[in-house]
């Protein structure tokens, strides 16, 4: 027996002993199925190997959760109706005082009020469960298809492209055909954009979308990268899905439209600079109002890589449009046809759309104001990575593109900095993105 499966059962073993003396025989005898069950998820998966064995079956444990609560109220039901027909044994009684009579109704009363709380209570935890095993399967199929395409895309999974078919093939058939065949290419890295407008939003808000399309391409930096940061590990990254990001920086009429209110510190430069003085958290609150004024909710912040992949328009180098050609990384010749940065700022910021767009039409993506990114912040991984999302916990979230404060390094593509979700200052705004249909 595995080490791992035998542990698990000597817990359950215990545990299920525990709450048999605590009255329960169903749920003490669940729990200790619970714990094998979670100790032995390998046999879910059908995994042979030592490292899955130790891996917990999602599914299993929800099962095991919401089986226990269950059982617990089918117990306190049990209860109810056993004193129930107590309290009717005694009322057939013919010698009962009205004061015993009168207990006998209270008692009913409470008892009635608690089955129908634990029945109610049953209910609804069946209807969570059901909510949440769909919500696990879906979260399991999409993790297991990230899977198989980072084995039949990755160079060192060549061998195995026909066996990670078959695999995804006989768990979602389903889903099978419509995944990427192991002698495919990968995705064009220079998808084509187009400018759109949100048919509702333009009439409230005025702003521009620019439609991002999948597409692989290297997050980070190089090593010989002039003035690159030890955090931005180059790595291979995949987006399959396409998606509308911002052509500007959300600007100050737009928040005070949909806000009434102006935090920004310049305010005297106008309604078409950036927004900034707004933290994470205040730029949440934004895109909670617009997508209640739609009834939506495709409106939020661009992932890290999504910000990166829209900034580097299909371009390798330090920014979008060339690299870095001065040595001690302050002034560009290239940066300032795109941005407002330290050199040319005159430590203020700008009206947005006024430098030269990117290639896909993307105006002001280094300098003016950072940009927060819905990311928290993590190390990158050397590994390839598909539709990334950042680290999983983490209280400092993760902003990029520089500021009209910032020299030439610090407005490079893959330049990254954090903080917290309420941090706010005058050089840092943000922009959008839209869920494509």
């Amino acid at each position: 027996m595995n080490k791992n499966l035998m542990v698990s059962a000597i817990i359950g073993a215990i545990l299920g002993v525990i709450c048999l003396i605590g009255g329960s025989i169903r749920i003490g005898s669940f729990v200790g199925y619970a714990i094998m069950a979670f100790g032995n998820n390998s046999l879910a998966y059908g995994s042979n190997t030592e490292a899955d064995m130790k891996a917990p079956d999602p599914l299993s444990y929800m099962e095991a959760k919401h089986w226990v609560a269950r059982e617990k109220e089918q117990v306190k039901i049990a209860r109810c109706k056993a004193e129930i027909a107590k309290l009717d044994a005694q009322a057939a009684k013919s010698y009962n005082t009205l004061d015993v009579m009168l207990t006998i109704v209270h008692k009913r009363e409470e008892l009635q009020k608690q089955l129908k709380k634990s029945k109610n209570k049953q209910k609804r935890e069946e209807a969570k469960r059901l909510i949440e095993i769909k919500r696990l399967k879906k979260e399991i199929k999409k993790k297991d298809i990230r899977k198989y395409q980072e084995i039949i895309l990755s160079p060192f999974g060549k061998d195995m492209k026909d066996a990670a078919l078959k695999s995804i093939s006989v768990k979602y058939p389903e889903v099978a055909a419509k995944l990427e065949p192991g002698n495919k290419k990968k995705p064009e890295s220079k998808p084509k954009s187009e400018v759109v407008q949100s048919k509702n939003i333009i009439q409230f808000l005025g702003m521009k979308f620019v439609l991002i399309k999948p597409g692989t391409f290297m997050m980070g930096s190089s090593a010989d990268e002039t003035g690159r940061d030890n955090d931005e590990t180059q790595h291979s990254v995949t987006l399959t899905k396409k998606f509308y990001i911002q052509t500007t920086e959300v600007t100050q009429g737009q928040w005070r439209k949909a806000m009434k209110s102006n935090p920004s510190y310049f305010k005297d430069s106008g309604d078409d600079c950036p927004i900034e003085s707004v933290s994470f958290d205040d730029c949440q609150e934004f895109i909670q109002k617009l997508n209640k004024q739609e009834n939506t909710n495709k409106y939020r912040l661009p992932t890290e890589a999504e910000w990166e992949y829209a900034c580097r328009a299909g371009s390798k180098t330090a920014f979008t449009n060339g690299d870095i050609t001065k040595k001690d990384c302050i002034h560009n010749t290239k940066l300032d046809q795109i941005s407002w940065y330290s050199v040319n700022s005159e430590r203020r910021t700008h009206p947005v759309g006024q430098k030269e767009p990117n290639k896909w039409g993307v105006y002001d993506m280094h300098g003016n104001v950072w940009e927060w990114c819905q990311d928290r912040y993590g190390r990158y991984p050397y590994r390839y990575l598909i539709d990334p999302e950042g680290a999983s916990s983490g209280r400092r979230r993760v902003f990029k593109g520089g500021s009209w404060l910032n020299d030439a390094a610090q407005c490079r593509s893959a330049n990254r900095f954090r903080d917290i979700s309420s941090f706010k200052s005058r050089y840092l705004g943000f922009r959008l993105v839209m869920t494509a249909p």
